[in-house]
């Protein structure tokens, strides 16, 4: 883990990868740089300390201590647990407007959310939540239209081009444009980590027939897909500007002391990507 921490002598600041790594009480999580400077965006990236904190629904952590962690979580930032929104991940390229109906007064146990990796939202005080333990976590914020978004990219979301879905319902629903749009990409599976065989090789190399960097032969039986190159890739070609992408470069599966990684430990927990607008 050492290696990822780089201390910024002129703002203060512990990095790691290209986010900033936090402590509050002793919750250890992430935030955004570029989207530091909006006092109306609350956004975290959770880490599994203190105590292998899990926000997952469907791990082996019972979920009355699932429920304890997200009480803990929003008493240390001030939030109120009704105004969660779990998403229901499945792989696949759903993607939701969120408004108050979504709410629930149990969160975790009556969750309104079915079959769906992506959240977008222009209200106020609803606190969109996703899971992971690998997969990509991707940000969104039209900070002109004050429209936020959170998509689930695993593998097989990248391939179904989730992340040009959810700007292309984001221009849909709200208007906004793909050149306003800030975009980062959250701790995961790295690019020497995330081995795959011939048949997710292909697809790969059929849904991103021109990207050459995405795909790299590791031995006769294995390649290395490079995820986050091609989610970037796919945002660009959204309209996204390149200078608005702002990709971690942090590995989970080499880096189990700080985050969970389903692929390295099989059974695990699951950290939250979390974002809400909310009064300044």
């Amino acid at each position: 883990m050492a290696n990822y921490f780089i201390k910024d002598s002129i703002k203060g600041k512990i990095k790691i990868g290209n986010f900033n790594l936090n402590k509050k009480n002793d919750l250890m999580y992430l935030t955004i740089p570029t989207f530091e400077k909006f006092n109306n965006l609350f956004h975290i990236f959770t880490t599994r300390i203190p105590n292998d904190f899990d926000l997952g629904i469907n791990t082996e952590t019972p979920l009355k201590k699932i429920y304890n962690n997200y009480e803990k979580l929003a008493k240390i930032f001030n939030l109120n647990l009704n105004d969660f929104v779990l998403s229901d991940q499945i792989h696949e390229d759903n993607i939701l407007i969120i408004d108050e109906s979504y709410k629930s007064n149990n969160f975790l146990f009556d969750r309104k959310v079915k079959n769906s990796d992506a959240l977008i939202t222009n209200k106020k005080n609803i606190i969109l939540v996703t899971l992971y333990a690998d997969c990509t976590p991707i940000y969104f914020f039209d900070p002109k239209n004050n429209v936020i978004g959170l998509a689930h990219s695993g593998w097989k979301g990248t391939i179904k081009k989730i992340a040009e879905k959810t700007i292309k319902k984001m221009k849909d629903v709200y208007n906004s444009n793909p050149e306003d749009i800030l975009v980062a990409l959250g701790p995961s599976i790295g690019p020497n980590s995330f081995e795959v065989r011939e048949d997710v090789k292909l697809l790969f190399e059929r849904t991103f027939p021109k990207n050459i960097h995405i795909i790299k032969k590791k031995n006769n039986e294995k390649y290395l897909i490079n995820i986050w190159k091609a989610i970037e890739y796919t945002l660009i070609n959204s309209g996204i500007k390149k200078e608005n992408i702002l990709i971690s470069d942090i590995d989970t599966y080499s880096n189990t002391d700080l985050f969970f990684s389903y692929r390295k430990e099989g059974k695990t927990g699951r950290m939250a990507a979390i974002m809400a607008l909310i009064d300044k």
